[in-house]
């Protein structure tokens, strides 16, 4: 597929698990991020097709990491994961555009139909747009 999509997670084996176990198999281009802060400068400098971030971040949370993105003008989709699932995270997550909230642990097909489901939408507005 060759799309981008950026994983920011501050736990060093999710991040990995995530990149190397789900997505890079599957084709796409992974650029990683260990904090909030700098999943949102390398979403600014890189524009990627999708980030997948978890909630709960040093520097930046994910959701600051999605009002941050709104911020500068991006509309780039956002899956949500988190062990510390809450429904007040969940709404506060999909008000700011979350396109998925998914819990950890996932099953790795989860991921995967998340991920499909939101650049389907992106290819979709892409496709519309030209």
């Amino acid at each position: 597929s060759g799309e981008r999509i950026l994983v920011a997670d501050d736990r060093r084996e999710n991040l990995l698990f995530l990149a190397n176990s789900i997505l890079r198999p599957e084709g796409y281009d992974v650029i990683t991020a260990v904090d909030g802060k700098q999943a949102l400068d390398k979403a600014v400098a890189e524009g990627p097709d999708l980030i997948i971030t978890d909630l709960k971040m040093p520097r930046l949370s994910g959701l600051e990491l999605m009002a941050g993105l709104r911020k500068a003008g991006m509309d780039v989709p956002v899956i949500l994961t988190t062990f510390y699932g809450s429904e007040q995270a969940a709404i506060q997550a999909f008000r700011l555009g979350a396109r998925d909230y998914i819990i950890k642990p996932y099953e790795v097909k989860e991921m995967l139909d998340a991920v499909e489901r939101a650049l389907g939408e992106q290819r979709l507005r892409r496709e519309t747009r030209a």
